[in-house]
Parts: C-alpha cells; structure tokens; sequence
C-alpha cells in the first residue's frame, strides 16, 4: 500500500479525511429539500412536482450507484471515487446556478444525482479494505455518519443562507461543499490500496448475488429502509417549517428555524451512525437492525401528527426518530462484507443500490401525492400524519428480512458469531 499511511493514528487521519470529503460532497444533498417550502410558491409547484424534483435526484443516485459500484469492480473504487467528484462539484454549481423552475430543477438536480453515486459504494469498499475485524461496523459507521453531518450543514447552512440571501445564494454556496470535496478527495486517496475487483459484475456475478440468500434478505431490509429514510429525508425540512410556521414564526424564520430543527436531527443521525455500528459488533447485526427499524417504523407512523405540539417535544421525538432511522445503515453494509465474496461485492452493493434507492427514490413522489390528497389544494399543507404514515408503512416488511436472516445459520458469519 504504498504512501498510505499504516499505523493505528495514521488510519484515523486517513479515516477522518476520507469522512470530511464525504461531509463536503453532501452539502447539496438537502439543499433543494430545505428550501422547498420558498420554492414550491416561487415556482408554482405542488406537493406532488416538488416531491417528484426530490424523486428524480434520488433515482438518478440510484443509477449512479449501480453504475459506480460496477465501475468500481472492473476499475477500481479510488478512480471511481475521484471521478464522482469531479462530476459533483460541476454538477452542483450548474443546479445553483441555473435552476430556476420546476423542469429545470427536475432536470439539473437529476444530472446531479447521476454522478454523485461514487463517494458513497467506492468510498464503502476502500475504508473496507483498511478495516478489518471488529473494527471494520466502527469504521464504516464513522463514514456513514459523516454523510449525517454532511446533511445536516446541508440544512443547517441552506436555511440560514435562504434568509439571509434569498434561495439562489444558498444553492450556489452549499455548491462549493462537492467542490472543496473533490479537492481532499484527490489527496485522501492518493497511493491508497484499490480492493480486490473481479473484472465487473457479468452475468455470473448477478447469478452468484441472487442465490445468495443471506445477501440478499439484507438487500431487502435495506430496500425497505431506504423507503423511509429516504422519504423521511426528502420532507422533514417542510415539515418542520410548517411545525415553526404553526407555533408562530414568520416566514422566512420559519424556513430557518425549520433548517435548524431538522439540522439537529441529522446531529443526532450522526451519533447513531457511529455508535450503531460499534454496538452492532458487540451484540450482533441483526438484533440492532431489528430494534432500530421497529422504533423508526413507530416513529413515522406518529411523527407527522405532531403539527400544533410544542417545538421542542417535536424535536425530542424528531432525535429519536433520526437516531432510530438512520442507524441500521451502517450495520446493512457492514453486513453485506461479511455475507457476500469480496470478487462480488460491487456486483451485490450495485444490486442493493437499485432496488434500494429505486424504492426510497419513489417514496418523496409518493409522499407529496398523500400531502396532495389530504390537504385543501393551493394552501399550505395542514395534515401531514397520513403522508408521513406511508412511510412507516412501507418500512414493516423490513422486519420480516431481518427475522428471517436471523434464523439462517449463515448469520453467523456476521459480527464474529453474534448475528
């Protein structure tokens, strides 16, 4: 591994680095979000197209991450992560610059997510490939969570610049996050290792993936997470702006205390990234996942009730939330490495990408179309229990996944034996 630094310290560096890239890139991932609620008016949206623009960028991240992750099995993960972020930042700087309506936005924002796939399955498969053992669930807890914290300066930061500068400004500076990204990124990884690759996925790789049974009810419960999550992700910011705009505040404080309370919440998602992964090396993959995407589910099925509450039992119920929903991340993909050959890996995170993201890529459609239906046209929305309810929904199938991994005896091979 030439010029990659080897010991313990320098592997955190190394590990810290590789995250703050990740923070970067991810400072566009909720721009557009966060700024949904001065957005749909400015551009004449209902819930259903400002749902659908979120939509379109989550299913062209889908195919970025099929086509990176089989990128990455024939050309190795670091060049496909560095590519990816090249194409982010310029990607990025387009949408802020010129998106200016709702077909513009569908378009720009979806190019975006096309190319974005790559610093996240290459970056999975290179801190792998440093970690190993016990410690590999902290390590790539720790990476998962940096895309928390990147979520949460995506909103925090968007928020406070739309009222300040007005929502141009804020799309054009949370750009400079992918820029400055792919900037580290290029020296993060320079002299790094590639993992072992088995020349792309083929068809025998696709074959050895679906009878992999073990592999694949981890797919499945990701798939149904990613619905929840992803929706979850894709309306929170609104949502609590609507929650700020009901207990009082203005608008365009509403929108930044909105950003705020949501930033939080991603705070929160990025403590239990990192320690979600940790326990799940103590007591098992299963049995966190399992607790965690039970309460998620509960919290989606009440969560969206809570309009008229005080602001701070909302956020109280929000931290839980975002701790229990972002959580079982980690463990899925750390699992995934225990389960699955390493000759195929790119080949089944490709496969977990497409139905996963393809799924959590309807759910914000989905959801604007349930705000739509249950709420007077042309106002703001009032009830939002029912839209946040089909996520919940949507979740409870994930359980089945898990329970039924638990009992194969190849569970075993996760978390040292604990399952």
């Amino acid at each position: 591994m030439s010029g990659a630094p080897e010991s313990p310290r320098g592997r955190g560096v190394w590990l810290l680095s590789i995250c703050a890239a990740r923070v970067g890139s991810n400072m566009v991932a909720l721009n557009y979000a966060t700024a949904i609620p001065v957005l749909r008016p400015a551009w004449g949206m209902t819930a259903a197209r400002a749902g659908l623009v979120q939509s379109v960028f989550l299913l062209g991240y889908s195919l970025s991450l099929v086509g990176t992750s089989a990128a990455a099995d024939r050309w190795g993960a670091r060049r496909v992560f560095l590519a990816s972020g090249v194409a982010g930042a310029v990607c990025a700087t387009l949408f802020g610059a010129l998106a200016a309506d709702f077909l513009s936005a569908l378009i720009l924002y979806g190019l975006l997510g096309l190319v974005s796939g790559g610093g996240y399955t290459p970056g999975l498969m290179l801190v792998a490939t440093r970690y190993e053992g016990p410690r590999r669930g902290r390590a790539m807890g720790l990476f998962l969570g940096a895309m928390s914290l990147g979520n949460a300066a995506s909103v925090a930061c968007t928020g406070s610049l739309i009222s300040a500068l007005g929502w141009r400004a804020a799309l054009l500076l949370t750009a400079l996050g992918p820029v400055a990204a792919a900037g580290l990124s290029a020296v993060v990884v320079r002299g790094v290792a590639e993992p072992p690759r088995g020349g792309g996925p083929g068809w025998s790789g696709v074959r050895e993936t679906l009878r992999n049974r073990a592999g694949m009810l981890v797919n499945w419960a990701y798939t149904f997470h990613a619905w929840e999550l992803l929706g979850m992700w894709g309306w929170t910011p609104a949502f609590l702006t609507a929650a700020a705009a009901t207990a009082g505040a203005g608008p365009g404080v509403a929108v930044a205390v909105g950003a705020n309370l949501t930033a939080g919440m991603h705070l929160v998602g990025l403590l239990s990234s990192s320690v979600s992964g940790a326990l799940s090396d103590r007591w098992g993959r299963t049995g966190m996942s399992l607790a965690l995407l039970a309460s998620s589910a509960a919290c989606s099925l009440a969560f969206g009730w809570m309009v008229g509450q005080p602001l701070g039992f909302v956020l109280a119920v929000g931290a839980v939330y975002s701790f229990a929903i972002i959580g079982d991340s980690a463990i899925y993909s750390t699992a995934i490495t225990e389960l699955v050959p390493a000759r195929i890996l790119g080949t089944t995170l490709a496969l977990r990408s497409l139905i996963g993201y393809t799924a959590g890529a309807v759910a914000p459609a989905a959801f604007g179309l349930v705000l739509d239906a249950t709420n007077a046209p042309g106002a703001p929305p009032r009830v939002w229990g029912w839209a946040f309810a089909s996520l919940g929904a949507g979740a409870l199938p994930g359980l089945w996944a898990l329970a039924r991994l638990r009992a194969m005896p190849e569970a075993r091979a996760m978390a040292g034996g604990r399952r």
